[in-house]
């Protein structure tokens, strides 16, 4: 039998907690050579802007998963994301994952990760830059990571993030206030997320306040980013994958092109951090990022969570595909 979980059978049932311990024994088990990923593959329909993204991951305590989605054409009202889940004994199907939730939450499962290892101990004071669906899975995430006293968000439209404030205020049970310029969120956040869809820097990183941790997840573009080269220059910087991060990641790709930057500027890996081998945090004056694009090592270990718990608390339906 095979179970089938859709984002309505996850939303509400599974908790941001277990995401995001999910996520960091991912980076435990890579960290110890237990898990093999590979980086995010795309392919572009010619003559179309319709793609597919494919992420393997095979670990023998969590599993063998895929995760695929497809991007380009939006507004069909149709998934377009999915989790495969294969048994890492047999190789058996076990389970079929709807991912829409389950990509969101692992996101912000990441970036809370990073901020468990990488912000000061006191830091209590989240910023967001953006106020869509990425934007309150990092909110809520961090908020299992660390003690959040209030937060602050800045978007472009000021309806949205408006409304962004009112809503998380409610569902984090802290007071979250809309602000009219990200320079505010620099001025008071120990933590800055920023979940943006723009191409540009969305703040200018010589007015970063020593001792803040900044996550980046907007973008995985070799010729985008949303920080700029100063915010990288004075930053102790850690990304999800290495290889990932050379390749894909605007705010390493643009100035090591350039050459503003050295590569060697970047420090570790997180599952390095998580393992101990190398620091998150050199001093609690230093500013801190963490670059983070989705690895298939933190699909794995989410997909391969909500299958057990789906398991025990009965969510989903189970199938019969029949044998091979």
């Amino acid at each position: 039998m095979v179970r089938v979980l859709t984002s309505r059978d996850l939303e509400g049932n599974v908790s941001f907690l277990e995401i995001v311990d999910a996520v960091e024994a991912s980076y435990r088990a890579a960290g110890n050579g237990r898990l093999v990923g590979r980086p995010r593959t795309f392919l572009t329909a010619p003559g179309t802007h319709t793609t597919l993204s494919v992420s393997p991951a095979i670990s023998a305590e969590l599993g063998i998963g895929v995760f695929l989605y497809t991007g380009g054409n939006k507004g069909s009202g149709l998934p377009q994301k999915l989790a495969v889940l294969f048994d890492p004994t047999d190789g058996g199907l076990s389970c079929l994952i709807e991912s829409d939730w389950l990509s969101w939450a692992r996101t912000g499962a990441s970036s809370a990760v990073a901020t468990r290892h990488m912000a000061r101990p006191d830091a209590s004071v989240v910023g967001i830059i953006g106020s869509g669906k990425q934007a309150r899975s990092q909110l809520l995430a961090i908020a299992t990571a660390r003690p959040i006293e209030r937060a602050f968000v800045f978007s472009l439209r000021e309806d949205r993030r408006r409304r962004y404030a009112l809503e998380m205020s409610e569902m984090c049970g802290f007071p979250v206030l809309a602000v009219d310029d990200a320079a505010e969120i620099l001025a008071s956040s120990d933590i800055i997320c920023t979940a943006t869809t723009s191409r540009e820097p969305v703040f200018d990183g010589r007015a970063l306040r020593p001792g803040t941790h900044v996550n980046a997840i907007g973008q995985h573009y070799s010729d985008r980013r949303e920080l700029d080269t100063e915010t990288i220059r004075r930053s102790h910087v850690v990304v999800d994958d290495l290889e990932s991060a050379f390749a894909d990641y605007g705010e390493l790709c643009m100035p090591l092109e350039r050459g503003e930057i050295a590569r060697d500027h970047i420090q570790a890996s997180l599952a390095d951090i998580v393992i101990g081998t190398r620091t998150g945090r050199p001093s609690s004056s230093a500013i801190t990022v963490f670059l983070s694009g989705g690895i298939a090592g933190e699909y794995l270990a989410a997909a391969r969570a909500v299958w057990q718990i789906a398991q025990a608390r009965g969510l989903g339906i189970e199938i019969d595909l029949g044998h091979a």
